[in-house]
């Protein structure tokens, strides 16, 4: 641990990361526990951490996953961070389309829940959620990153 850069958000990722280079890694099979928020707010703040991870990991420490998951690694910084500008742009241009858009999305989701068997109303509410994380949820993330490296002085660079 004591390679672990002390930076929260992407923690997780990062002790995994340290396990596999360092020491021989194996899983106990156990039931964990976890807190699920109850509220929207506490919802909210947990997506933005991992929003927040998913920045450290995909673009300050882009270098670091090059080589070893290449695809993983373009796909997260590229389409996932590199566009989000481009996605904002385009849907500010081309707002009249995107109730078009949900409409087609919410008709995929029925035909994939129907083809699967799959009875959930949420599968009726997944395109506005899609939505909420791939348009709302990264700027937040972005802010709560830079937030939390200047308070503690760190960017979260990975040392292995």
């Amino acid at each position: 641990m004591e390679k672990h850069t002390a930076f929260f958000y992407g923690g997780d990722i990062e002790v995994g990361r340290l396990a596999k280079r360092f020491c021989k890694v194996c899983h106990l099979d156990l039931l964990v526990k976890t807190d699920v928020p109850n509220t929207f707010f506490g919802w909210f703040r947990q997506r933005i951490g991992w929003w927040a991870g998913s920045f450290r990991h995909a673009i300050i420490n882009f270098d670091k996953d090059l080589k070893r998951a290449p695809i993983w690694t373009l796909y997260i910084s590229v389409v996932v961070w590199g566009l989000l500008g481009l996605r904002w742009f385009d849907l500010s241009k081309q707002w009249p389309i995107l109730p078009m858009l949900l409409g087609m999305y919410l008709c995929l989701n029925v035909f994939v829940g129907l083809k699967f068997k799959i009875r959930s109303y949420w599968l009726l509410a997944y395109p506005l959620y899609a939505l909420f994380q791939s348009l709302i949820l990264p700027p937040f993330g972005l802010y709560m990153y830079l937030r939390y490296s200047v308070k503690n002085h760190l960017w979260g660079r990975l040392r292995v």
